[in-house]
Order: structure tokens, then C-alpha cells, then sequence
């Protein structure tokens, strides 16, 4: 099933101004937001030395497993995930049924303030993707079939 909206410009820049926010505002070092599968549609702060890709994915995954895990001991919904490092700690964030937010902050920063400030950043990304979605509910992307190594049909100049 298909799964991400087509994004146009004006959903990138108002996404991108929102994580670069959130950044700014909660001191993380580091914020993505993936989709299902744990693919990254958007990136922002400081990830040069972090590989986002495998970030992503695995924090998608875990924060499966702990659905799987609220789903065992009969739980509607864990909606968040969080792993405390000595360095870096991690929070991961449903955004909706198919994105999610992840977080990558200091360990010295509070979870409670990064989790204050991240509840804006994902009602603001969760309505510009559902705005996207109702712009075309019918032009969704699925992140799983697309060829990364030819993306030549999906970025095309509309004429």
C-alpha cells in the first residue's frame, strides 16, 4: 500500500522550517522524519557524522517492535520510544500510522522539555503531510518500491 504523499515545495519548505524549529528551540542535535519502513524524507541539524539512513530505519523498527510490544500486554498505543545513552540519547515519535519522528539530542537535555517541544513539530509535519495526502489521495507514493538506483522517473519536470 502506498503510503507517502507527493510532497510539493511548499510542503518541504514548511516541513524543513519546522524540524530547523524544533532544532532550535529543544537544543537536539539531530531530527528525521521517516516513513513507513523507515526510509528518511527529511533530515535536519547537525548529521555529518551520523549515517541517517541507518538511523532511520532502525528507529523506525524499534519503535515497530514496541507497538508489537503495547499489542502484547494489551495496550492501544505506545506512542513514543525513548533510549537514554551517556553521550546522545534518542526519542522516537509517532507522527501518524506511517511516519515518525526521530530525535537525536544530549543526554544532559531533559526527555520531558525535547518531548514539549517535539509535540509541535509533529501536529505541524503530521498536518502538512495529511494536507498533501488530501491534495491527491490518489498520487501516493510507496517508499519500499522505488528504485533508488534510477530516479529518473520520479523526478520529473512537469511541463
Amino acid at each position: 500500500m502506498a503510503t507517502l504523499p507527493v510532497l510539493i515545495e511548499e510542503d518541504v519548505e514548511r516541513i524543513n522550517a519546522a524540524l530547523n524549529d524544533f532544532l532550535s528551540q529543544s537544543e537536539a542535535q539531530a531530527a528525521l522524519v521517516t516513513a513507513e519502513g523507515g526510509f528518511v524524507i527529511f533530515h535536519a541539524g547537525n548529521t555529518k557524522d551520523i549515517d541517517v539512513t541507518a538511523l532511520g530505519t532502525l528507529a523506525a523498527n524499534a519503535c515497530y517492535a514496541t507497538q508489537a510490544i503495547a499489542d502484547q500486554i494489551d495496550e492501544p498505543n505506545f506512542s513514543a520510544m525513548y533510549q537514554q545513552g551517556e553521550k546522545l540519547s534518542l526519542l522516537v515519535s509517532t507522527v501518524d500510522t506511517y511516519h515518525s519522528l526521530v530525535v537525536l539530542f544530549p543526554a544532559r537535555l531533559s526527555v520531558g522539555a525535547v518531548k514539549y517541544y517535539a509535540a509541535s513539530v509533529i501536529q505541524t509535519i503530521g498536518d502538512q503531510l495529511k494536507k498533501a495526502r488530501a491534495r491527491n489521495p490518489s498520487k501516493l507514493i510507496d517508499p519500499i518500491r522505488l528504485n533508488l538506483s534510477g530516479t529518473s522517473d520520479l523526478f520529473k519536470k512537469k511541463a
